[in-house]
C-alpha cells in the first residue's frame, strides 16, 4: 500500500481525532474561562460538558472510520443501545446519583453554608458535587451523603434568614409553673433570642418538661446558641432558688435542713468557651464565601458587559476600570479560596 493510499484510508480518522481532541482542550479552556464567575457550579457544569463532548466526539470518530457503511451503521447502533442502557439504568446508584445532583442543582434548595439534617446526620454543606454532596459536622468531620438520598428523603435545610434554637428541662411539680416562666424568659433575653416562646411540653409522672424556644437571627451561631441558651437557663434557674432535680433525684449524702443543691456563685469569672462554629466549621465557611464571592463575580461580569455595550462616556470608562480591577480582585480570592477547600487534607 502506497503513502496517498495510506493518507486516503487513514487521513480523515486522524484529522477527526485530532479536531475532537482539540475541541476537548478548546472545551476545558473555555470552561475554565467562561465559568470563572460561578465557581460553586463549575465541577458540575465541566462534569456535564466533557461527557457531552466525549459523546460528540465518539461519533465523530465512528463516522469517520474507513470502514463500510453497514459496519459503521452497526457502531452508531452499539452507541445508541449503550445511551440507551445508561438512561434506562437511571434507577441504580451511580446514574441515579448523577440525575438526583441534576435536580438539586436546579431546585438550589441548598447552598454551600447552609444547615442541613438527613437522617443522622447534620452539618453545613461544603461542596455539591454531581453525585454526592458534602457536609462539615459539628466535629470538623467531612460527610458524604449520597445525592439520592438527599433528593428521596425527607432533608430538613436551616433557613439562612432565621432559625428556631430551643432547649428542653424537667422540674419537679413542686416549682410553680409561673416562676419558671419568668427564669426561662430572663435566659432567652440574655442570649439575644427574640420572639421568646415557653411551653409546657408534658406531665410526666415524676416532672414537668418545660421547652423555651427563641429565634436566632444568625444560624451560623447556631451551635454557641443552643450551648449559651442552657448556660443561660441553669444560671437563671439557680438564681431564681430552682433546682433542677425531679422527685426522682436520689442523693446518697446527708443533708440538713433547709439545704439544697444548687450550686454556689463561681468565684473566678467564666472561661472562654471559644468560637465553636469557627473550629468545626472551617470548611463549610470558605465553601459559603466562594459561593457569596462567585454571586459577587456574576453582578459585576454583568455590570461590565452593559457598560461595554453602551456609550463609552469618560465617566463610563472610569467606572468601568473600577469593575474590572474588583473582577480581578475577587476572581483572585476565589480562585486562593477554592484553592484551600481542594487542598484540605482530610478529603
Amino acid at each position: 500500500m502506497d503513502l496517498g493510499n495510506i493518507v486516503e484510508r487513514y487521513g480523515p480518522i486522524v484529522i477527526m481525532s485530532a479536531i475532537v481532541l482539540a475541541g476537548a482542550v478548546a472545551g476545558r479552556i473555555w470552561m475554565n474561562r467562561r465559568l470563572e464567575s460561578d465557581q460553586a457550579h463549575v465541577h458540575v457544569r465541566q462534569q456535564l460538558i466533557m461527557i457531552g463532548l466525549a459523546l460528540i466526539g465518539a461519533i465523530a470518530i465512528v463516522l469517520a472510520l474507513p470502514i463500510p457503511e453497514s459496519e459503521r451503521n452497526a457502531l452508531l447502533g452499539v452507541i445508541g443501545l449503550l445511551v440507551t442502557a445508561v438512561v434506562g439504568l437511571a434507577a441504580t446508584t451511580h446514574v441515579g446519583n448523577g440525575l438526583a445532583g441534576i435536580m438539586i442543582r436546579s431546585a438550589r434548595r441548598f447552598r454551600p453554608g447552609d444547615f442541613i439534617e438527613s437522617g443522622s446526620h447534620f452539618g453545613r454543606v461544603t461542596e455539591i458535587g454531581l453525585f454526592h454532596t458534602e457536609i462539615q459536622t459539628e466535629t470538623r468531620d467531612l460527610t458524604v451523603l449520597p445525592n439520592l438520598r438527599l433528593a428521596t428523603e425527607p432533608l430538613t435545610v436551616v433557613r439562612s434568614s432565621g432559625t428556631i434554637a430551643s432547649a428542653t428541662v424537667s422540674l419537679g411539680y413542686e416549682v410553680h409553673h409561673h416562676d419558671v416562666s419568668e427564669a426561662l424568659g430572663a435566659a432567652v433575653a440574655e442570649v439575644g433570642l427574640t420572639d421568646p416562646v415557653i411551653q409546657v411540653r408534658e406531665l410526666g409522672d415524676f416532672a414537668v418538661t418545660y421547652r423555651v424556644a427563641g429565634i436566632l437571627d444568625e444560624p451560623r451561631r447556631l451551635l454557641t446558641a443552643r450551648s449559651d441558651l442552657r448556660v443561660a437557663m441553669l444560671d437563671h434557674l439557680h438564681q431564681a432558688g430552682i433546682e433542677i432535680v425531679s422527685p426522682t433525684f436520689m442523693n446518697q449524702r446527708q443533708l440538713q435542713e433547709n439545704s439544697s443543691s444548687i450550686p454556689a456563685e463561681p468565684v473566678v469569672p467564666s472561661a472562654d468557651r471559644g468560637d465553636v462554629e469557627a473550629q468545626a466549621f472551617d470548611k463549610a465557611d470558605l465553601a459559603e464565601s466562594v459561593e457569596e464571592l462567585s454571586d459577587r463575580l456574576a453582578e459585576i461580569v454583568l455590570r461590565i458587559a452593559e457598560i461595554e455595550d453602551g456609550e463609552q462616556t469618560p465617566e463610563a470608562l472610569r467606572r468601568l476600570e473600577s469593575l474590572n480591577q474588583s473582577r480581578d480582585v475577587i476572581s483572585r480570592v476565589i480562585d486562593e479560596r477554592r484553592k484551600s477547600v481542594e487542598e484540605d487534607p482530610r478529603r
